[in-house]
């Protein structure tokens, strides 16, 4: 599933995301030290050309939100037709107010937000109880 909300006129401004997707060693890393968080209804927040997606969603989620802000980006993890994957254009607040996530992750992206704390404010009120 993708949608867009046609509010996002978010661009992301770095070219990296290409070169780190190739950091597989350190991707499969990552994965094995949150696999047992990444349960039930997962949300990934600035997931931008998915390949921390492609490398963490192994299918035993029950459902998998890759949220990104730069359209462009979101389109480019449409494309690679991941199953069971919902890709959303936007921010947490696009998303409705009683949608809630047993995780939520953040790679690679806390230290592009300005207000970091506002944001996993934003992320606490999300999380499903025992999240």
């Amino acid at each position: 599933m993708y949608w867009d909300n046609g509010m996002s006129d978010f661009s992301y401004p770095g070219s990296e995301l290409d070169v780190f997707a190739g950091a597989q060693n350190w991707k499969r890393y990552v994965r094995s030290q949150l696999r047992r968080y990444l349960r039930g209804r997962v949300l990934e927040v600035g997931a931008g050309i998915g390949s921390n997606t492609e490398i963490c969603f192994d299918g035993t989620q029950n459902e998998w939100v890759c949220l990104e802000p730069d359209a462009v980006l979101a389109g480019r993890i449409r494309a690679k037709k991941l199953e069971k994957c919902e890709i959303v254009v936007g921010t947490i607040p696009d998303l409705p107010a009683n949608r809630k996530f047993d995780s939520i992750v953040y790679f690679d992206v806390l230290e592009h937000v300005a207000d970091d704390r506002a944001e996993l404010s934003l992320a606490c009120d999300r999380l499903a109880t025992g999240g």
